[in-house]
């Protein structure tokens, strides 16, 4: 199992974000999180098969379009057994 926190700065609050990544994971069958920080930016924890989360990672960078610049920065975490991927608000 592998764990990352995600954080997300830039334009990226008001796009959709946080439903699209939550379908994603699903799909991917991936558990954790993703919401919105006061200052603007995205913080996501997803945890799950190390092919799944590389994948996920890989859509945040480079497939999932919004508009605005953005920064995406990643880093490994330790697995916290999340049982679903949720929007916290």
């Amino acid at each position: 199992m592998r764990h990352l926190n995600i954080a997300l700065t830039g334009l990226v609050q008001g796009v959709g974000f946080r439903a699209a990544a939550r379908a994603k994971a699903r799909a991917l069958h991936l558990t954790g999180y993703v919401r919105n920080n006061p200052d603007g930016s995205v913080a996501l924890e997803v945890e799950g098969k190390n092919e799944g989360v590389g994948e996920f990672l890989s859509w945040i960078q480079k497939d999932f379009s919004f508009p605005g610049k953005r920064e995406v920065s990643s880093t490994e975490g330790v697995e916290k057994q999340y049982k679903s991927f949720e929007i916290v608000i």
